[in-house]
C-alpha cells in the first residue's frame, strides 16, 4: 500500500488513549503482529482495504478504498511494553504500532463502502453529478 504524506501534518494522535484498527473482518481478538494506531480517521481508512492513502488540507485523510469495513477499538489497557513503532514511521510521528501480543477488540461500527472512492485519489479532480 502506498502511503503519501508531505510530512506537514501529524498522524499520530499522542492524546488519545484508545487504539483502533480497521479492518474488513469481524474480529474479537487481534494477533500480536497487527497494526493499531490512535488516529480513529486512519484506522476508518485502512478499514476500506486502499491501495493508498494520503493528507489532504485541514489534515483530512484521503483513500481509494472501495470496501466496506469494521472499525475496532482495543478493549483492554496497553501499556508501551505492549507495541512497538512500526519502522515506517518517523520517530517524531508513531502513527502505526505493532502489537507485541495478542488483545482483545471491541467493534464500533460497521463501515459502508466509500461512494466514489475513484474519485478521492490525489491529482484526480472529483467527477461532476450530471
Amino acid at each position: 500500500m502506498a502511503f503519501y504524506s508531505d510530512d506537514t501534518i501529524t498522524w499520530d494522535r499522542p492524546k488519545e488513549r484508545r487504539f483502533f484498527h480497521g479492518t474488513q473482518q469481524q474480529l474479537e481478538l487481534l494477533r500480536a503482529g497487527s497494526s493499531v494506531t490512535r488516529n480513529e480517521e486512519l484506522a476508518k481508512a485502512f478499514a476500506h482495504r486502499p491501495s493508498a492513502v494520503w493528507s489532504q488540507r485541514q489534515g483530512e485523510i484521503g483513500h481509494d478504498g472501495t470496501e466496506p469495513g469494521f472499525l475496532y477499538v482495543v478493549a483492554e489497557p496497553l501499556t508501551e511494553e505492549d507495541w512497538r513503532v512500526h519502522p515506517a514511521c518517523r520517530e517524531d510521528d508513531p502513527w502505526e504500532l505493532v502489537l507485541q501480543r495478542d488483545v482483545k477488540v471491541r467493534l464500533l461500527q460497521w463501515l459502508p463502502a466509500p461512494q466514489e472512492a475513484e474519485d478521492r485519489r490525489p491529482g484526480v479532480p472529483p467527477r461532476k453529478s450530471l
